[in-house]
């Protein structure tokens, strides 16, 4: 009814071209992408039931996102798993987990304080871990852990996990930076403790064009949530926990 004032452009049968011939320059695909569809094309319901036969060759979107210059497709997996997060399908806690030096190496850590908070951020546990072995470095500039604040407070590691394990929902996504070091450390399994592991290094890497570049939890914070740790203030397991849960939430937007 617009005529020649309709904003969409008027096309007759004849006038379009025969594209049958035509082929598609794909985009330099980073490495373990899956193949993608065309950009724009409708969501496969048979892939969103997990009933779809077609995998790579299915001429609909499994919900993959373009590639762009600074990041690879996503996978449709990790499409997947952030649809079943923002639908509440998934319960969402975030873990963090503070270690002490027990030697002189890189790898000498243990355990000393475990964070966990729920999808608001809200602190569900914070508790104090006692090193069976003997401690060389509490390295307090970076934890904030002191010998006094873990004779007085601290419990068996054992006793720890036995808490943490009673307080995470089995259903849980469990987020972290780096999530699946702190998950062995505390001997955590998924499927098992919880339903799945949702690292935030992997989800905000950038691609430079031929390898994935990481950044740490601060770097990602100060520029996506604008959150600057103020000059002498250690890590803690609990805030370290609550800004990741945040990053995801920003993520997800």
């Amino acid at each position: 009814r617009n005529g020649a004032h309709c904003p969409f452009a008027h096309i007759k049968a004849d006038d379009v071209p025969d594209v049958s011939s035509l082929t598609v320059k794909e985009e330099p695909q980073a490495p373990d992408s899956p193949p993608r569809r065309p950009s724009g094309v409708a969501i496969c319901r048979f892939f969103a039931q997990g009933l779809c036969r077609n995998g790579a060759n299915c001429r609909f979107s499994h919900g993959e996102t373009k590639q762009t210059a600074t990041g690879p497709a996503l996978s449709a997996e990790t499409s997947l798993l952030l649809r079943r997060l923002e639908t509440g399908e998934l319960p969402m806690y975030a873990l963090d987990v503070e270690c002490v030096a027990t030697g002189k190496t890189h790898n000498d850590r243990a355990v000393a304080q475990i964070g966990l908070v729920d999808a608001y951020g809200r602190c569900v546990l914070n508790v104090y871990v006692k090193p069976k072995k003997e401690v060389v470095s509490y390295l307090t500039p970076l934890t904030g852990l002191t010998a006094a604040l873990i004779d007085e407070r601290g419990v068996p590691l054992e006793e720890a996990i036995r808490v943490l394990r009673s307080r995470l929902p089995s259903s849980a996504a469990l987020v972290g930076t780096n999530i699946g070091q702190d998950a062995k450390w505390l001997g955590l399994t998924a499927p098992g403790d919880c339903a799945l592991l949702v690292d935030l290094a992997a989800l905000f890497r950038a691609w430079d064009g031929s390898r994935y570049v990481y950044f740490s939890q601060d770097h990602c914070a100060k520029v996506w949530l604008g959150a600057v740790r103020p000059p002498n203030v250690a890590h803690d397991a609990v805030g370290d926990a609550a800004v990741s849960m945040a990053l995801l939430g920003c993520y997800m937007r």
